[in-house]
């Protein structure tokens, strides 16, 4: 993503060309490219996304077309749920959702998504949320196993 991130024509966002951005959302591009987990930044009140090789796993048929996009453009299906987010990471807040449900669509047709969500303010130059950095732990394959020892069990009680 790195090579794709330097080459993309950025004229046409929020960001401006690369050489304009300021360092802090240059130096925090270079360490989530880095990073093996999925990744996604957020900057600006567009949401202007930037995003991790494990990231574009996750986004599926989105990649490449959802870089430089904005996050209510690049996910319609979750346009307020991220519009929620990204005043709340502005207004400099942290947290963590587990087992998020959100019903996307990477492959074609929405499907049901289990996601763990850890997000942080990123700061510009002075200090203030500029944008925020979400860290993407995909949850779907255990929360449906579990749904589906659950409703095994409940079966197995009923039949008793």
């Amino acid at each position: 993503m790195a090579e794709r991130i330097r080459t993309h024509d950025w004229s046409d966002t929020p960001l401006g060309p690369i050489e304009g951005w300021p360092q802090s959302l240059k130096t925090v591009v270079g360490m989530m490219v880095a990073a093996p987990n999925p990744m996604v930044l957020l900057w600006g009140q567009a949401g202007t996304l930037i995003y991790n090789d494990g990231y574009a796993r996750f986004a599926g048929r989105r990649h490449p077309e959802l870089l430089g996009m904005g996050a209510r453009e690049g996910w319609p299906e979750i346009a307020d749920f991220n519009d929620t987010n990204i005043r709340r990471a502005l207004a400099g807040e942290a947290w963590s959702l587990k087992d998020q449900e959100l019903t996307l669509d990477r492959r074609g047709s929405p499907e049901p998504t289990w996601l763990d969500l850890d997000y942080v303010p990123v700061g510009d130059e002075s200090g203030r949320p500029a944008g925020l950095i979400v860290f993407v732990t995909e949850t779907t394959d255990r929360v449906q196993a579990e749904r589906r020892v659950r409703e095994e069990a409940e079966r197995q009680r009923q039949m008793l």
